[in-house]
């Protein structure tokens, strides 16, 4: 009975209230089993064994049912973690770029990124899909649709991470303090050159200077 109790408890105490729904079916049923327990056996009753066995049953199949929904949900921040852990803009901080060479290194990069966050989208969605199937319950049930959308705010929150880690790292990379204090050298390097009668720089900065300028190549 102790161990009835003690887990029960546990799942009373760590269940979200965007869980509450998916488990109420289990635990109507649990409360049911020991409503009838409480009110109409003893110790001396026969049917003793029967009740301590089929709350057992009951309380470790909700137990383990919500243990699977809590695994799978820290699987999926652990895969959104890893996404803000470094930012999409990484550089050699021993090197100074030419436009060019930033352009071929960062898209190389992005590409590597872009397909494990593919491969993290979908593995997100096998999780989601993996406590559906543990629940046993109708993807158009309300209680299911809530709780897709409580994954999905934290999908957005995990991207608004990510985004705010690469925000993060691309201002280091332009603050002038920031390049001071940690004695970065240049990102890029550009030349100055004399165009008689004028002085432009190469290649040119402004997105009107055409696909090689340097906005085009970095933005």
């Amino acid at each position: 009975l102790q161990m009835i109790t003690g887990r029960y408890n546990t799942m009373q105490s760590t269940m979200l209230k965007v869980e509450e729904p998916l488990m109420q079916a289990m635990l109507l049923q649990i409360d049911k089993v020991l409503e009838q327990g409480l009110r109409h056996l003893t110790w001396r009753s026969h049917a003793i064994n029967d009740f301590i066995r089929e709350a057992m049953v009951l309380v470790k199949e909700a137990g383990d049912t919500l243990s699977t929904l809590k695994v799978n949900m820290t699987a999926a921040e652990d895969i959104l973690r890893g996404w803000s852990e470094f930012p999409l803009l990484r550089r050699k901080l021993s090197k100074t770029y030419s436009p060019g060479e930033f352009q071929e290194e960062h898209e190389a990069q992005l590409k590597i990124r872009y397909a494990d966050m593919a491969d993290g989208g979908r593995e997100l969605h096998k999780l989601l899909m993996a406590s559906n199937r543990e629940l046993r319950i109708s993807k158009g049930a309300p209680m299911w649709r809530a709780y897709v959308e409580y994954v999905n705010d934290v999908v957005i929150d995990g991207l608004s991470r990510a985004v705010a880690t690469s925000l993060r790292s691309l201002c280091e990379q332009v603050d002038p303090s920031e390049v001071s204090r940690a004695e970065l050298p240049p990102l890029l390097e550009l030349q100055l050159e004399l165009a008689a009668p004028d002085i432009a720089f190469s290649p040119d900065l402004g997105y009107a200077g055409g696909p090689n300028s340097v906005a085009n190549r970095v933005q």
